[in-house]
């Protein structure tokens, strides 16, 4: 296998049921589905990538309503499954975890925004920082979450912008 692909997969995350590999956590998020039978046609038992895919199978195939495919699948509720906080899109609940990974945390401060874009704009403006500041500190987070699995307050403590590089002393 090519270095690329290599390097991919240790960057990728996997879904424990089948052993897929996604680029995105949303996506595997979104893939799990399938394996809790959530994408799977009550009319004809043919089974879908996405709940989307499935509202989308019974509006033409099935030619129902969207009055009808609602009760049939209903939006549900998703929860983050650190403080309960309630969801109803994949894409805001994706945002809000990156709170709980401390990528929303001001290395400076202190201060934790609700939103990566907030942080942004808070180092710009309370500290003065230039675009490509900010984007090194954001990478150095990503690849120490990402590559080296590091847990959200071992990557607050290595990407402080006035702590000693590496490991926290045992």
């Amino acid at each position: 296998m090519g270095k690329a692909y290599e390097s991919w997969i240790h960057s990728a995350f996997a879904c424990d049921v089948c052993g897929r590999f996604y680029a995105h956590a949303v996506s595997l998020g979104l893939h799990k589905k399938v394996h809790e039978g959530l994408t799977t046609c009550a009319l004809c038992g043919k089974v879908l990538n996405k709940v989307a895919d499935l509202r989308a199978h019974l509006r033409q195939v099935h030619r129902l309503s969207k009055d009808d495919v609602k009760k049939i699948v209903p939006h549900r509720p998703l929860f983050c499954d650190v403080c309960g906080r309630k969801y109803f899109h994949v894409s805001s609940l994706a945002l809000h975890k990156k709170v709980h990974e401390g990528l929303t945390t001001c290395v400076i401060c202190g201060k934790v925004s609700s939103k990566v874009a907030n942080l942004r704009r808070h180092l710009e403006n309370s500290h003065k920082l230039s675009q490509e500041e900010i984007r090194t500190v954001r990478s150095l987070r990503r690849h120490l979450r990402d590559v080296h699995r590091l847990p959200a307050d071992e990557v607050r403590r290595n990407t402080e912008l006035d702590a000693p590089a590496g490991p926290a002393p045992l």
